[in-house]
């Protein structure tokens, strides 16, 4: 519907009247039927105005701004001039009073802030280093985040990045490099897809995939191991000590993202604004296809008050039951003969036999040919 209104597909009465169809041009409340009418004077679509807040604020500001298209077919400006850019480099920093390195478990984790569309997302990356000390107790050796650089912002590609830096950075422990994240999309890429797939230039994110296992085959890809952690547990949930280990180093690691997400530049009054925006196009779309709609529902029960008993008949369907059949007899008829012109010139077949093969339907003689073939085929074999 808002794209018809768009392309100036919607005909009120009064544009009929215009165009010089014979119609007086009212609306069925009487006053003249015009698209501004129906969205904002109309009687019968005062519920819906109702309904979706256009009250005296709305039309004030329409009257204040009448030449904004908004009013009438949903489009509103664009609203991302002036949002700063992401950065462009992702920088990085680290616990200053932890390892500079990460020599236990790793936890990586990719989060995004702004997420009211993919121009506003801005994304941050994490990763935990956590292990047991000699009394048993868990602590993290080693904290590294940042913002995720670049205009691709997608959280995705952080958890990917995430996994990048705890390979670049990481020392063994107990002999593997053990990574944990709470994406599926991560892990599943790492287990269930060849490494050809996810590397290949039709992939998304290759970029980072090939970055990944250039390290990763520099280390020993069979001494790298990633697993799925599940996200936002409590810690009251844990069922041993290294489940504790995962939930908090999964939780820590979900802080840090958040913050290095937050180290991009943002103009927050601009992003309620966008916010805003974004509420009332919608509300404002479908308030205007409620109200067409609605319209057009009246026009088609006066259109049927106006047609004769007699023309409400069931319409003449055999015309299309014809060309129906015809659609479907024609690949049969085809068929037929394309079975009769293989059977003619075979030496010692009397005429009859095609004569019978025509006097049987379709699906009996593609069965009889198709015992023919077998039993000639048999011949073959057998001689």
């Amino acid at each position: 519907m808002l794209r018809t209104i768009c392309a100036h597909g919607v005909w009120p009465k009064f544009r009929l009247h215009e165009a010089g169809y014979q119609t007086d041009g009212k609306c069925k409340c009487g006053e003249v039927d015009t698209l501004t009418h129906r969205l904002y004077h109309c009687p019968i679509t005062h519920e819906f105005r109702l309904q979706y807040n256009r009250g005296p604020e709305v039309m004030q500001a329409r009257a204040d701004q009448p030449h904004l298209c908004c009013w009438t077919n949903g489009l509103v400006p664009w609203p991302f001039d002036g949002l700063p850019p992401p950065l462009d480099l992702s920088p990085c920093y680290w616990n200053s009073s932890m390892e500079s390195h990460f020599s236990g478990i790793g936890f990586g984790d990719g989060s995004g802030l702004f997420g009211l569309s993919t121009k506003t997302l801005r994304c941050g990356w994490s990763v935990v280093s956590s292990r047991f000390n000699s009394s048993g107790q868990i602590e993290h050796t080693a904290e590294l985040y940042g913002a995720f650089g670049g205009m691709h912002q997608e959280v995705n590609r952080a958890e990917i990045y995430a996994s990048l830096m705890y390979l670049t950075h990481a020392v063994p422990y107990e002999g593997k490099y053990t990574y944990y994240s709470d994406s599926s999309y991560l892990v599943d890429g790492w287990w269930l897809k060849p490494k050809s797939l996810v590397c290949s230039g039709w992939a998304l994110h290759s970029d980072l995939w090939r970055k990944i296992y250039k390290v990763a085959e520099e280390l020993g890809l069979e001494s790298v191991e990633v697993f799925k952690v599940a996200a936002h547990r409590s810690i009251r949930t844990a069922v041993d000590m290294y489940d504790s280990l995962k939930i908090l180093s999964n939780g820590r690691a979900d802080e840090l993202a958040k913050k290095g997400a937050g180290l991009h530049p943002c103009n927050q009054l601009l992003y309620d604004s966008i916010t805003q925006l974004k509420y009332l196009a919608v509300v404002n779309a479908k308030c205007i296809t409620r109200c067409m709609l609605k319209h057009i529902e009246l026009l088609e029960q006066e259109t049927l008050e106006r047609v004769p008993i007699e023309s409400k008949a069931k319409p003449d369907v055999g015309s299309f039951a014809a060309d129906t059949h015809f659609f479907v007899a024609c690949p049969m008829v085809l068929t037929d003969v394309f079975i009769v012109s293989l059977l003619r010139p075979w030496a010692g077949l009397h005429p009859s036999v095609v004569e019978a093969y025509q006097s049987l339907g379709t699906r009996s003689g593609l069965w009889l040919m198709f015992i023919f073939v077998l039993v000639v085929a048999h011949i073959a074999a057998v001689g």
